[in-house]
């Protein structure tokens, strides 16, 4: 994306330097330098935005200023009068949200990424709930970011959202709804080619949140999934928009039990699909299940399909029932995962031991050619 220069100016050099740092490791498309009010007015450069940090100066210096309150009652946000202030002491992702916002409005520009030529696409399916198809679809999403190096894009289509037990869901994230809404009331066209404008994809900062790792998705809502409401046309133009935004290298797409015509589109259009069920799960359901993706899909969906079990219960191996028909099929096992860690507000677990054996197996079989 092109560089964002920032200058932020506050007489304390400590939380100066704190915001910067916490502002680059949400998004490194900006260039920040701290000063004191002083040795602003004295340089009186320009800058892209001035973040400001202590009594407003707009008389005295006539730039594009957000200025950075004390108290959440303090914020503004007068598009009339070009005069913005942010919560000082909100999270890194929510003042870069706003910042985004922000700059669009003052400058009339917005920050563009460039088009990666090759994004990679996959989909985790289940033939029922509770078999663990969102956990495996997260542990994933964080071996391919962590130990490939890859900036990859969780994107839930659950009926209701798990995505905030495993991510922090910062006030002022905007989420999916957001995002249709201006995807689809602005001149976008979808077309993934090369040269294809992006100067209408809603930059993607305002709208996604972040785990520990880096792994990025959508704020979750309220209530249903906007995402399950999309046609065949609309995921079309979503999923484009995402790939032409320049800033993922994988999408993981997690389906659950989710069999809409949209649904099946998806599945088409993943590069594997991933089919998670766990120790208890009915042969028959199964079957069931793959005939339904068979008869509106083709068969040529069935070549993509990795199968996964996932071993939630403890080891039962041998109690696995598989179809006749699945009797040649390799079926990658997911161990137990014994390192849950839930603080009472997020659910995270530890990349290790057989768990974390078994989900590099199962991803390396993803991104095998």
């Amino acid at each position: 994306m092109e560089n964002i220069f920032i200058a932020i100016v506050t007489d304390d050099k400590e939380y100066g330097r704190s915001l910067s740092l916490g502002m680059l490791n949400v998004c490194r498309g900006f260039i920040i330098r701290i000063f004191t009010a002083e040795e602003f007015l004295t340089v009186k450069k320009e800058y892209d935005l001035v973040l400001w940090d202590g009594n407003e100066v707009s008389r005295v210096y006539g730039g594009r200023i957000i200025y950075l309150a004390e108290k959440p009652s303090e914020v503004a946000k007068n598009l009339a009068e070009k005069r913005f202030s942010i919560y000082k002491y909100s999270t890194a992702a929510s003042i870069v949200a706003a910042v985004f916002e922000i700059y669009e409005a003052l400058t009339g520009r917005r920050a563009v990424n460039l088009r990666k030529q090759d994004v990679r696409i996959f989909a985790f399916t289940s033939c029922r709930g509770g078999s663990g198809c969102t956990t495996i679809t997260m542990a994933a999403a964080q071996e391919i970011c962590r130990f490939q190096g890859k900036n990859v894009l969780y994107l839930s289509f659950e009926e209701l959202e798990s995505t905030g037990e495993y991510m922090r869901n910062d006030a002022g994230i905007k989420g999916a709804a957001v995002y249709l809404y201006e995807l689809f009331n602005k001149t976008y066209t979808g077309q993934s080619n090369i040269g294809t404008s992006t100067d209408c994809i809603p930059f993607l900062d305002k709208y996604i949140i972040r785990d520990d790792f880096g792994v990025e998705a959508f704020a979750p809502g309220y209530g249903r999934n906007p995402l399950r409401e999309l046609n065949v046309g609309e995921l079309n133009k979503f999923l484009a928009s995402l790939i032409d935004s320049g800033r993922f290298d994988v999408i993981l797409m997690d389906m659950g039990q989710w069999l809409s015509k949209t649904a099946i589109k998806c599945l088409e259009l993943a590069e594997k699909i991933i089919v998670v069920n766990d120790m208890q799960r009915s042969g028959m359901r199964y079957d069931s299940y793959i005939c339904h993706v068979m008869n509106n899909g083709g068969e040529a969906v069935m070549d993509k399909v990795i199968r996964v079990c996932n071993e939630k219960t403890g080891d039962m191996r041998e109690h696995i029932e598989i179809s006749s028909d699945d009797m040649d099929e390799e079926t990658i096992m997911i161990s137990r995962c014994d390192n849950f860690i839930n603080d009472g507000k997020r659910i995270s677990f530890v990349l290790e031991e057989g768990f974390g054996h078994d989900i590099n197996v199962m991803v390396n079989a993803m991104v095998e050619p």
